[in-house]
């Protein structure tokens, strides 16, 4: 063979090596564990009738904290990544009276029930809850609808945010919160139809989009979409819609770029199943405006991520990493857990167990391309 075409080999496999998304993988650091019970630092998975609702629990990572909600007791617990409690916001008629470990960082607020939480990125807490309204002069006819109370940092109640603003019609149903860089995006969803409504930091509507339904997604009558999770660009302006196409009795996931100003899909990636098995879905963006998708691989007990970078238009995404996360192996699995994409790019998890919740992270920040965003956001 001769010396050039020798050196082609090499430089087209060096080019190859430089173009492949990098794999890695990654070992998990758990953190600390919160157990089952009512005091302030505890954690309950029981409604009154002693019924066991673990999917009415979940976290934040933010700036380092870990900031979690029980539905149950109506509480928002601030936890240090060692397991120290810093701040409990709670329901006092929901619980028992205070240990009083925590003095003046304890914040009470009656709500009726706590859905879910975020934070947006100046610190502030946006917390789900009901609120029942009579829609009919049958007292019976009430039914419970979504509004969004706001706490700045030091837990004072603020305003609630309806559709709106503050002060707003309630929601139907309130999918997900999204931070974004203006302020906190919220995703709503009755029945088939999907709307992003977007608001300032002060609580003022900035913009709603159009309703968005499986008729956005295709023209052809004939082809059958489940939209199944609706995520964010950090910057709020790319929605990465999550849906589902059913054809020759397979489904097949597909993500659509949806910009939120133009209300126009510019874009779409078909995802095939990892291994075949196990469908993707979208687990947020970071503040470099990467977009994240994970699989649960039940059969090796790891999540598996990969990780997109859009191009400079938003129209299209390109592998830049694949990141496997590895659960403990000891026999013995969560009864549920969750995954949380933080903004500076970490992911977290809360494991849920018969008595306890385990929460983790994966130092996913530091590897590859990743290290250029900084641990403490």
């Amino acid at each position: 063979m001769h010396l050039k075409s020798i050196l082609l080999i090499i430089l087209l496999t060096l080019l190859y090596g430089a173009c492949k998304p990098k794999e890695y993988t990654l070992d998990r650091q758990d953190l600390f564990t919160v157990q089952l019970g009512v005091l302030e630092d505890e954690i309950d998975f029981f409604d009154r009738s002693q019924q066991r609702l673990i999917h009415r629990n979940g976290f934040v990572l933010h700036n380092g904290f870990f900031y979690v909600y029980n539905s149950s007791l109506g509480k928002v617990m601030k936890f240090s990544n060692n397991g120290d409690i810093l701040a409990l916001l709670y329901t006092p008629r929901l619980n028992i009276p205070l240990q009083r470990l925590l003095g003046d960082r304890v914040w009470d607020h009656n709500f009726n029930e706590l859905e879910q939480v975020e934070i947006s990125h100046n610190s502030y807490i946006y917390a789900v809850d009901h609120t029942f309204i009579k829609e009919s002069g049958l007292f019976s006819d009430i039914t419970p609808k979504r509004i969004i109370k706001v706490f700045n940092e030091r837990g004072e109640y603020l305003y609630f945010l309806g559709q709106t603003g503050i002060a707003g019609e309630p929601f139907t149903f309130i999918d997900t919160l999204v931070p974004t860089a203006n302020g906190m995006a919220v995703i709503t969803r009755e029945d088939d139809q999907w709307r992003i409504y977007h608001f300032s930091n002060s609580g003022e509507l900035l913009t709603v989009s159009i309703d968005i339904n499986a008729a956005i997604l295709s023209s052809n009558l004939q082809d059958i979409i489940y939209i199944t999770d609706i995520k964010l660009s950090e910057n709020g302006l790319i929605a990465y819609i999550n849906a589902t196409h059913v054809h020759d009795n397979k489904n097949e996931s597909v993500i659509y770029i949806f910009h939120t100003i133009e209300n126009d899909i510019i874009g779409k990636l078909a995802l095939p199943a990892l291994h075949g098995v196990y469908p993707y879905t979208v687990l947020g963006s970071d503040y470099l405006q990467r977009i994240y998708f994970y699989a649960f691989n039940f059969k090796e007990n790891t999540y598996h991520i990969m990780i997109y970078k859009s191009n400079q238009d938003n129209s299209n995404l390109q592998k830049e990493e694949e990141i496997t996360l590895r659960l403990p192996d000891d026999g013995i699995l969560p009864l549920m857990s969750q995954l949380y994409l933080a903004r500076n790019g970490m992911i977290a998890s809360m494991s849920i167990h018969e008595r306890h919740v385990t929460f983790s992270w994966w130092r996913t920040d530091q590897v590859g391309s990743i290290m250029r965003v900084a641990t403490d956001e």
